[in-house]
């Protein structure tokens, strides 16, 4: 979990509603999307984390400073690839394990498996 974590890439970063009931702590800020690569028993899979960025308050609920944040793995979500996808990218396995390995690609060529295999994935640009 952790070579899977030091390797994800954070896509999408967005406010958090902490008026909707949705399980977020009442000091959340932002949701953030991960994503990562990894390989078991030679199949690939996409991995989609969400991490909660928290803010941590003293005891009258305020900000303390801006250096006191707080990060909670919220949720993964794990897709299989097709197989043969890694033959159109140039990739280096760092293996982890027996079975278990996480793949480093490149920036540009994750960002296209992100697009194909995370269909709720749009990537928007803030203006």
């Amino acid at each position: 979990m952790q070579k899977l974590i030091e390797s994800s890439v954070c896509f999408d970063s967005v406010i958090s509603d902490i008026s909707a009931s949705n399980g977020k702590s009442p000091n959340s800020l932002f949701m953030h999307r991960m994503y990562s690569v990894f390989e078991y028993n030679n199949e690939y899979y996409l991995a989609n984390l969400a991490i909660e960025e928290s803010y941590a308050t003293d005891r009258d609920d305020k900000f303390r400073d801006t250096f006191n944040k707080l990060y909670s793995f919220r949720d993964i979500k794990i897709t299989p690839m097709k197989p043969g996808f890694h033959t159109r990218f140039s990739e280096q396995t760092v293996r982890s394990g027996a079975s278990i390995g996480v793949t480093e690609i490149s920036i540009p060529d994750l960002y296209k498996l992100v697009k194909t295999y995370d269909h709720k994935f749009s990537f928007k640009f803030l203006t």
